[in-house]
């Protein structure tokens, strides 16, 4: 796995951003560098925590939203991805590791994920196709067909099974089972546009690579989009099956890990 491992220069720059970030809460609000929340209720004298670390109801209620459940069994924790234990900001999964936590960006891990399976289905000629019960009329300029044309037998060899429909048009029957409903349109606009700008060469293996790259990205879970704790795992544990998963399509780590010796640094414990 490619991702990445962070460093103490990373954890001296995290505390500076904690620091500034948490800011104060007393007598009902929660003041932040760029807001004050008004909650019901009065805050403790104990600094906004009883003695077993939990935050008060009026501040719980006031912090920002974030999707989590009770975390899985203990053993859970000992696979390389750790167990999922939060979602935040419906873009990153937070899972626990024996030796720290991991943070996963869901879109571009499942992107990477669905690409690989993709450029293997298309390696075995295997791709499971789903066809459409109404087939979906694209119309283009004539080049532009010509263009998507020339490789209607390797996008029918990713499950994508088109032919020309008149001039100056495409007619979509069949789609790739792997990415669900996606906007057909906007699918193959973006196929060509992968198609145009690299037009440059001749390699056909270089054209169905781009071309996979974006029908991956169609596939793929979405930013903005709340997982349950049971998916945000199934997804950790198919990164540990999938050949590059620490890396994007274009380049980026899918998820960085923080040592637990770093995170206590950051609360000055070592």
């Amino acid at each position: 796995r490619e991702g990445h491992r962070s460093a103490p220069a990373i954890s001296s720059q995290l505390l500076g951003k904690a620091r500034s970030g948490l800011g104060n809460y007393q007598h009902g609000q929660v003041t932040t560098e760029n807001r004050t929340i008004s909650v019901q209720g009065e805050a403790s004298e104990s600094d906004g925590m009883n003695t077993l670390g939990e935050f008060p109801p009026w501040l719980e209620n006031a912090l920002p939203s974030i999707a989590s459940t009770k975390g899985e069994s203990e053993s859970d924790y000992q696979y390389p991805l750790g167990a999922a234990i939060v979602q935040f900001h419906k873009k990153f999964i937070v899972s626990q590791t024996p030796n720290g936590i991991i943070v996963v960006d869901q879109h571009a891990a499942h992107e990477r994920l669905v690409y690989e399976k993709l450029k293997k289905q298309f390696a075995e000629k295997k791709s499971e196709t789903k066809r459409l019960l109404v087939p979906e009329i694209i119309e283009f300029s004539t080049s532009e067909v010509e263009l998507i044309i020339e490789i209607k037998d390797e996008l029918a060899q990713l499950g994508l099974v088109i032919e020309e429909f008149g001039q100056g048009a495409i007619c979509v029957r069949e789609i790739p089972s792997l990415l669900g409903n996606p906007d057909v349109k906007s699918l193959l606009q973006d196929i060509l546009e992968g198609l145009i700008e690299g037009n440059s060469t001749n390699i056909v293996e270089q054209k169905i690579n781009e071309v996979i790259s974006r029908m991956s990205c169609h596939g793929s879970i979405r930013a903005g989009r709340t997982l349950t704790i049971p998916e945000m795992n199934e997804l950790l544990r198919e990164m540990e099956n999938t050949p590059h998963s620490g890396q994007c399509n274009h380049g980026r780590p899918t998820y960085i890990e923080m040592k637990l010796a770093d995170i206590e640094r950051l609360f000055g414990r070592t």
